[in-house]
This record gives C-alpha cells, sequence and structure tokens, in this order.
C-alpha cells in the first residue's frame, strides 16, 4: 500500500505592490485636482472675455506674469495659488464696478459723505470674499436700484438715505435681496402718492399739498398708500360737489383736507377721504332743506313773526361757517349744523302747517257764516280755500307759505275796517272762536256776545269757571 501527501502551493504577493497603488491613487487624485483647477482657470478666462475693453486691457497686462506662474508651476498647491491670482485679477474690474455703482447710490440717496473710513473697509473686505459672478449681479443691482432712485421724488430718496444710515452694511452688502426689495416698497409707495396727488392736483377743492414729497410716508414697513381706494372717494366727494348748486362745499372739503394732512400714518388716508366722502353726502342730503329755508328767512320783513327766527339764526350759522370752515374735520362740522338746520325747518313746517291750518278754518267760517269780504288767495300763495295745507306742503313751499299767511293777516285788517255789518263784534274774537280758541268774556260784552251767538249759533260755547274772569 502506498501513502501520498498533498500539500497547496502559495504565491506571496510583492512586498511593494501596495506603496505603488497609493501612489497610483494619489496619481489619479492629482489629475483629478489638475483637471478642476484647468476646468476653473478656463472659467477665469471666459469671465474676463465677457469684460469691457478697459477692463479686458488691465487684466491683460497682468495675466502675462500669471500664465508664467501657471507653466512653471511645480505643484498643484502653486497651481492653486496661481489660479487664485488669476481669480483675484480677473475680479478686481467688477469690484471696481461694484464700488463704483455702490458709490453713485450713496450719492443719490445723500449720504455718500456720511460714511466713515471703517464703514466703507468694511464694505470693502466683503467685496474682497466675492466671485466675479456675485460682484457683476451687484453690479447689476446697484445699477436697476440706482435707475429706480432717480426717478423718485426727493423726499423718497431721503427716506433711504435715513434708512441707509443707520443700516448701511445690512444693504449695501447685498443689494439684490436686500436693498432692492425696500427700493421696490419705497417705488411702490412713490407710485401710489403721485396717484393720489395727480387727482387732487385736478380737483377745485384740493389743497396746495404734495403727499408724494413728505419722506415720512416711506420707509421699512410702512403700508403702501391704496390708491385707487382714495381716488375714488375723490370721485364722489367731486361728483356731489358738481351735483350741488345750492349749496357751496368746496371752501369746506378744501379746509378738511388742508386741516387733516399730512397725517403720520399714511394709512390713514382711505380712513380720512372716506371720512370726508361720507360727511360731503351727509351735507348734500341736506341741500334741499338748506335751499328752503334760506328762501324762508329772505321772504318776510322779519322772521321771528313767522316763527322762523331759529331756522333764521342757523341759516347764518352754516352760511358763516361755508365761508370760513374752522376748527378740526370742518366737513364733519358743517354735516352736524346742516343737521341741527334741517330740524329746525322741520319744527317750523309743522308749527306754520298748525298756523295756517287755523287761518283756513278761519276763512271758511267768516265765509259761510258772514257777509264780510271773501278771502283772496294771492297766485303765488298756498291755497287756504280748495286744500288742507300739510306740513310736506309747507316744506316743499315756505315762500307760499308765508303768502297765504301774510295774505290772512290782511284779509283780517280788511275785515277789521269793515266790521260794520256784523255789529259790535271784534274780528280778533270772531276769528279766535271760529278756530276754536278760548276768548275771554272780559273781553266780551253782552251785545257782542248776542252778535256772536247770532252768528255762531250752537257752535259757541260758553264755560263758566271759578276765576275771576269767565271764559
Amino acid at each position: 500500500m502506498t501513502t501520498s501527501t498533498t500539500s497547496e502551493a502559495s504565491i506571496d504577493e510583492p512586498s511593494g505592490l501596495d506603496d505603488l497603488e497609493s501612489k497610483i491613487s494619489d496619481r489619479q487624485s492629482a489629475l483629478g485636482q489638475l483637471e478642476t483647477i484647468s476646468n476653473e482657470i478656463d472659467a477665469l478666462y471666459e469671465s474676463a472675455a465677457e469684460m469691457d475693453e478697459s477692463s479686458r486691457e488691465t487684466v491683460a497686462h497682468e495675466m502675462q506674469q500669471l500664465e508664467h506662474e501657471v507653466v512653471s508651476s511645480a505643484s498643484i498647491d502653486e497651481l492653486e495659488a496661481a489660479k487664485d491670482r488669476i481669480a483675484d485679477v480677473i475680479a478686481a474690474p467688477y469690484r471696481q464696478a461694484v464700488i463704483r455703482a455702490r458709490t453713485t447710490v450713496c450719492e443719490t440717496i445723500g449720504i455718500d459723505g456720511c460714511l466713515d473710513d471703517e464703514t466703507i473697509e468694511g464694505l470693502n473686505e466683503a467685496l474682497q470674499r466675492c466671485e466675479s459672478e456675485e460682484l457683476r449681479e451687484m453690479e447689476t443691482s446697484f445699477e436697476q436700484i440706482q435707475d429706480q432712485l432717480t426717478s423718485l421724488p426727493e423726499a423718497a430718496q431721503s427716506a433711504v438715505g435715513q434708512i441707509l444710515a443707520d443700516q448701511t452694511h445690512w444693504y449695501l452688502t447685498d443689494p439684490k435681496t436686500r436693498l432692492k426689495p425696500l427700493i421696490d416698497t419705497v417705488e411702490a409707495q412713490s407710485d401710489a402718492l403721485e396717484t393720489v396727488d395727480d387727482a387732487i392736483a385736478g380737483l377745485a377743492w384740493g389743497p396746495d399739498t404734495l403727499l408724494a414729497n413728505n419722506s415720512d410716508y416711506y420707509g421699512e414697513g410702512v403700508t403702501t398708500v391704496d390708491a385707487d381706494t382714495i381716488v375714488q372717494y375723490m370721485n364722489t366727494v367731486d361728483n356731489r360737489l358738481v351735483d350741488t348748486d345750492g349749496l357751496n362745499l368746496t371752501t369746506v372739503s378744501e379746509a378738511y383736507l388742508t386741516e387733516n394732512l399730512p397725517v403720520e400714518n399714511p394709512a390713514e388716508f382711505v380712513d380720512l377721504f372716506e371720512d370726508l366722502s361720507r360727511h360731503v353726502t351727509q351735507c348734500v342730503g341736506d341741500e334741499v332743506e338748506y335751499v328752503r329755508a334760506n328762501a324762508l328767512v329772505e321772504h318776510p320783513e322779519d322772521p321771528s313773526a313767522h316763527e322762523a327766527s331759529d331756522v333764521a339764526g342757523y341759516v347764518d350759522d352754516v352760511d358763516r361757517f361755508i365761508e370760513s370752515p374752522s376748527g378740526e374735520k370742518p366737513a364733519h362740522r358743517l354735516a352736524g349744523k346742516l343737521s341741527q338746520l334741517t330740524d329746525a325747518y322741520q319744527q317750523w313746517a309743522e308749527t306754520y302747517t298748525s298756523w295756517l291750518t287755523r287761518d283756513a278754518v278761519a276763512i271758511e267760517a267768516v265765509d259761510s257764516l258772514t257777509e264780510l269780504p271773501a278771502y283772496d288767495p294771492p297766485s303765488d300763495s298756498i291755497n287756504l280755500i280748495d286744500q288742507e295745507p300739510t306740513t310736506k306742503m309747507v316744506a316743499e313751499r315756505p315762500t307760499a307759505a308765508v303768502a297765504a299767511h301774510e295774505a290772512y293777516e290782511d284779509w283780517v285788517d280788511t275785515l277789521q275796517d269793515e266790521a260794520s255789518p256784523v255789529g259790535s263784534v271784534d274780528i280778533e274774537n270772531l276769528l279766535a272762536l271760529v278756530r276754536g280758541e278760548a276768548v275771554s268774556t272780559v273781553n266780551v260784552g253782552p251785545e257782542e256776545f248776542a252778535t256772536l251767538g247770532e252768528l255762531l249759533g250752537d257752535k259757541l260755547m260758553l264755560n263758566l269757571s271759578n276765576g275771576s274772569e269767565g271764559a
């Protein structure tokens, strides 16, 4: 029997293989770095090609030496350093362009002379950390902002200057995402205020106030004025004034705005113009009564003789106020005065209606009971013979109502002159009785009483009292 022994053979790796693989990996990494740096340098050259001619000439002068450094670089670190110097050379013109654009903006808003050396140095140091593309974006943003600022009123520019003077680094180091939104807000406010100013300029009652020229109306957190709504209210007021012939509200509206403009918070403009529109509308609602009240107090020689003294007083108060408005919110005050005038006029109409009603009763009674001259109404008066006077009728035709009562009083005077046909009757007593009023027997003698009995028959009532006088 034969026994055989089998053993596995093994091959040992060369001792230097691990080191070789490490070197290969290092070389591959270096090649990757070289490719990355090469691409970055190419990108820098492409950026330089987009420069203006003057900037390219400046960069080209320095690039000759830098190109030599790139070619002669003995290590990746040296090549990386050369690339950084190329980037800095190419970025320099963009950096200067940003500084120029930023300076122009500062000059426009009036803070160029207010920035100290430390602030300027901090702003420039921030630019050193920016790449060419960032710098180009910053320059573009500053140029856009400058265009916007140029179109703004001086007050808006000044307001922006005040904000940037307090927060210089915050806004000037990031013009695209910080400063531009602020300018957009200010520009929108300026446009809105100028829209309102244009609308005011077209009004006969507009004050000489330019809202867009008030720097307090601009800034961070300031609500943009709702110009469309304000103009609508303005048009409402203007239409009310045009449609109001008998009541001059122009001076009051102008005084109202002059008194209340400017306000501290531009967001209050809507409320202000809405308030004016509401009160002017209230005033217009009382125009008819004001016109009628004027006609009333101008018609009789003595308004107090026609219970119109209160109305006359309110008319004078309104007229004086319209001529020279005063106090806070004059449109509101005028609306109150006109409301009082309307109430007084309606009270007068009710009182005068009762007068004319009594006149009508007396006229009918005298005509039916006596042979005295008949009442002859003038053509411009309320007819007291064929119709019953009403408060509405009197309120709508105050002068006709006064003319009717004046004609009645003239008729009574005629009856006094021709009283003989009814014997010894006092015409005033007769008229008082036919109106249902009481007449004291102290003023009525036996003969007159007998005559009144004949005239009035069972319509005459005798009431006895415990007093010294009978009625």
